[in-house]
């Protein structure tokens, strides 16, 4: 019972941490505009010096490199929670195939988002930072298309997660039970 709740509790966190991922991630954009719309005074200043087409470029630079470092860190940090995971279910539970496999499929599924979709969004948006929005526009249509597919593998990546919590958390919990501990008498 306890590394069923356990593992409820770790996709339950993994679940939130995304949600909140997604939600980091728009914001930081977001939040470049809101300051350029009200800015503090002193950076009015600045802004007035510089100029808004500049000051947007350099914090939206920031906000991209922001995220691409925090997502650089939380991809990783999936891998090794979806390891948790597998080897969770594989070895601490007597769950069967198909709960083995749905955790085999999310740290394979999390594997390629890190390192094969995630690394070609970083190369290509630090690609467009400075690119004014009428030029590269095959770039910018790269860029739009990766982002749907890692969105895409995000929502996918979701529902494995909530397979893997239902099949431990239902009633039949599918052999989600703790394995019993080895006989080690003589």
């Amino acid at each position: 019972m306890r590394v069923r709740r356990f593992l409820c509790l770790l996709l339950g966190v993994w679940l939130g941490a995304s949600l909140w991922m997604a939600v980091s991630a728009t914001q930081s954009f977001r939040t470049v505009t809101a300051i350029l719309n009200s800015p503090p005074k002193p950076v009015s200043g600045v802004i007035e010096t510089i100029g808004p087409d500049m000051v947007r470029q350099v914090l939206r630079y920031q906000a991209g490199e922001t995220n691409r470092r925090l997502f650089d860190m939380w991809g990783l940090s999936q891998f090794v929670i979806a390891l948790g995971v597998f080897l969770l279910v594989l070895f601490a539970t007597s769950a069967g195939r198909v709960a083995v496999f749905t955790a085999l499929a999310l740290l394979i599924w999390v594997s390629i988002m890190h390192w094969l979709v995630a690394p070609r969004i970083a190369i290509t948006s630090q690609m467009l930072e400075f690119v004014p929005p009428d030029q590269m526009a095959a770039e910018r249509a790269t860029m739009a298309t990766l982002h749907r597919f890692y969105s895409i593998m995000e929502l996918m990546k979701l529902g494995l997660i909530a397979v893997i919590a239902g099949l431990s958390s239902s009633s039949q919990s599918g052999g989600f039970e703790a394995k019993p501990a080895a006989d080690c008498r003589g």
